[in-house]
């Protein structure tokens, strides 16, 4: 076995840099398998080799995380997982007057402004070159989503619910709806998810001296409202796709993500039923919570339309929430999209089950957006 693979084994888990005390927070609420407690004590005594990093953090940083505020507000990229937001979040990062949250800041959060050598070192050895559910680039300094991030500060993202997947629809319901089990409302959890949120954009922005973030989460779908009480001003895209494609992509991240990560073992079935309910609260609360957004810091995008016409569809979007700059980074923009014309997509084969099933519970945003089922095997 290389270095490499071992490292990515070992140290490969996003939950690595989690404090020990929420770790182990997780795993007494959450439970772990049998087959998984070793993995889960690896997990662990590795988050122990982060406090002493945390505290050196909190001594050099602190007062100024909790100072400072966002110069600008900030680009929050939306859509469904699977729907294309890290093509665009890729995309519009290429723009140099945007600040991004990365993946070692991901990784090692609760530290990250200590940016040490020797950390960096070794998440290169750690990360693979492409993620596993398809084969889009990781590096150190990639755009990265802060789901994964407010994880390790608090027990507070639904990302959560990949590692304890049995208790995944909780998550959905504490982390992101931000209701009880009977439907009611989760003040507290509101609160505690916006105050781990708020620190790490926070720290993204400390990072990235100050120049507007460039935002992307699919969960934030279903938060509109709780990023609007944190940030009244900020712009939103939102992107969206066939459902009839985005559910087997979906089903294919679930299982891709849990393999060697999960901490419970589920079954495919439960894993697709799973992502039927998801998506079905997380675009009712999108729909429900829409019109709060401010008029003209709302723009969306058909993924079709932005995967046939890239430049076309990001000069819509910078023109629709009056963006200053295309045309002088529309070269650094048409380099990114060149640069990705050999990419191939995964391909799914989908079923007449499969399309009665989308049909089913997704036919609301079916109709809305106008979308037929595709061929019996397209690339998703």
């Amino acid at each position: 076995m290389t270095v490499k693979r071992v490292f990515e084994d070992v140290m490969g888990h996003p939950l690595v840099g989690a404090h020990p005390l929420t770790l182990l927070r997780m795993f007494r609420r959450r439970g772990v398998d049998p087959g998984y407690r070793g993995r889960a004590l690896r997990v662990f005594l590795l988050s122990l080799a982060g406090v002493p990093f945390a505290a050196l953090e909190q001594v050099l940083y602190g007062r100024r995380i909790r100072e400072h505020r966002l110069p600008s507000p900030p680009v929050f990229i939306l859509g469904h997982w699977r729907t294309g937001t890290t093509h665009l979040h890729n995309l519009m990062s290429q723009d140099p007057a945007f600040a991004v949250l990365t993946y070692f800041q991901v990784y090692f959060q609760n530290y990250a402004l200590l940016n040490l050598r020797l950390h960096r070192r070794l998440l290169e050895l750690a990360l693979p070159k492409t993620r596993p559910m398809d084969e889009m680039a990781l590096g150190v300094d990639l755009p990265a989503e802060e789901e994964f991030a407010i994880a390790c500060v608090d027990d507070v993202g639904i990302i959560n619910g990949i590692w304890f997947p049995r208790h995944l629809e909780r998550y959905l319901r504490e982390t992101v709806l931000f209701e009880h089990v009977d439907g009611t409302a989760h003040v507290s959890a509101r609160r505690s998810w916006q105050s781990a949120y708020r620190r790490v954009v926070t720290k993204a922005s400390i990072a990235g001296g100050g120049r507007p973030l460039l935002l992307k989460n699919p969960a934030n779908t279903g938060r509109v409202a709780a990023l609007l009480e944190l940030y009244p001003d900020a712009r939103f895209v939102h992107i969206y796709r066939n459902p009839y494609m985005v559910f087997p992509s979906t089903v294919v991240l679930h299982e891709k993500l849990m393999e060697g990560r999960a901490f419970h073992r589920v079954s495919r079935t439960e894993i697709e039923e799973t992502v039927l309910d998801i998506y079905t609260h997380v675009m009712d609360r999108f729909e429900a919570e829409r019109a709060q957004i401010p008029p003209g810091n709302l723009v969306e995008v058909r993924f079709e339309e932005l995967e046939q016409k890239p430049l076309e569809t990001l000069e819509s979007v910078y023109a629709g929430l009056r963006l200053p700059g295309f045309q002088a980074v529309r070269p650094r923009f048409e380099a990114y999209v060149n640069q990705q014309r050999g990419y191939r997509k995964n391909a799914h084969r989908l079923d007449e089950e499969v399309i009665s099933r989308v049909e089913e519970r997704w036919g609301k945003e079916v109709r809305r957006w106008g979308y037929e089922p595709p061929g019996k095997s397209r690339a998703t």
